[in-house]
């Protein structure tokens, strides 16, 4: 496992929750509820513009118009983390380290969405 460094800010949060039972860093929550949480931020940075989304069902395909803060997840952050830090210059396997992708088969599926490559 490699080391990443940490700000002051992160180091207080983590001493914060230093006693937590069960040996975790910090408070676990549930995907689904991170995901909830992750809207408020985006409406604070205001995340107003609308965003269209596509799903298929049944072979029907539906379209779903919504604001960007609305469509913000995990999910979506790591994407955004990983496109931002290749096209400032970042090495891929820090990246890849920092994300905890294992298989570069993975994090090629991030990587083709920056406009800078490996």
């Amino acid at each position: 496992m490699g080391y990443i460094p940490l700000n002051n800010f992160a180091l207080k949060i983590l001493e914060k929750y230093k006693k937590l039972p069960g040996g975790k860093a910090l408070p676990v929550i549930s995907n689904q509820k991170m995901n909830n949480y992750l809207k408020e931020p985006g409406q604070l940075a205001e995340l107003f513009n609308p965003v269209t989304t596509y799903r298929f069902r049944g072979g029907k395909r539906l379209e779903k118009t919504l604001m960007k803060h609305e469509v913000l997840t995990t999910h979506v952050m790591r994407k955004t983390f990983v496109t931002n830090a290749l096209s400032l210059g970042m090495q891929t396997a820090t990246i890849k380290e920092f994300t905890g992708h294992r298989s570069e088969k993975d994090f090629n599926q991030y990587s083709l969405l920056s406009p800078r490559t490996k």
